[in-house]
């Protein structure tokens, strides 16, 4: 649960909110699209997805990432997102 409501997100897979440092963040910046920890992002519009490949494809098929950023996205940076979420 998080800590207070100033931390809360919400995962685009599986909306379960939680403290925003449990997810991976993606969000848009001045160089495109970025994948990262909540900490990495400045400012702008983001995703959040829970740290499995459960969320991860559910938010890919269900397309809640370019709704929740707000653009489209380039068919690569699906890829690259699986590749990401090999790590955890």
């Amino acid at each position: 649960m998080a800590r207070n409501a100033k931390n809360t997100r919400m995962c685009s897979g599986c909306m379960a909110r939680r403290d925003k440092h449990e997810f991976v963040c993606i969000y848009n910046s001045a160089d495109g699209v970025k994948i990262g920890s909540p900490c990495d992002k400045t400012s702008g519009r983001s995703a959040y997805i829970c740290k499995n490949k459960e969320c991860m494809e559910k938010a890919i098929k269900r397309k809640w990432i370019p709704r929740s950023l707000r653009s489209e996205l380039p068919p690569c940076f699906y890829d690259s997102l699986r590749e990401y979420f090999k790590t955890f």
